[in-house]
């Protein structure tokens, strides 16, 4: 049995009936059958985030622990005389500290956090 070339003939057929069925037509921004087809049916109306209190912080446990020993008195290192003081004190008088040193980023921080704004 002998093969036999392909034939020509039937192979332009193919591609003359292909470019029939794919007709340019022009869609709109997001109306192409496809893009439609990808779109999932919306569960939540418009303005109502599926996720209400957002994204889990990632550090929470740590931030937890950070908070509790804020509140701890800084004793012996850091109390001014008979003063009880904590370690949360302390850390914000250093900041401020090193703002009125002049430490460009210091200033920074609490000009972002809108400390050194007048109280009128």
């Amino acid at each position: 049995m002998a093969h036999e070339p392909p034939n020509d003939d039937k192979k332009d057929e193919n591609i003359a009936n292909n470019s029939e069925m794919d007709e340019d037509i022009e869609y709109t921004q997001g109306m192409h059958p496809n893009s439609l087809k990808a779109l999932k049916k919306n569960y939540f109306p418009k303005g109502v985030s599926p996720n209400p209190i957002g994204r889990p912080m990632k550090w929470d446990a740590m931030a937890r622990a950070l908070n509790e020993i804020g509140d701890e008195l800084a004793r012996p290192y850091f109390c001014k005389g008979d003063e009880d003081i904590t370690k949360r004190r302390v850390v914000m008088e250093k900041c401020w500290d090193r703002a009125m040193r002049g430490e460009i980023a210091f200033i920074k921080m609490l000009a972002f956090l809108g400390c050194l704004d007048t109280k009128d």
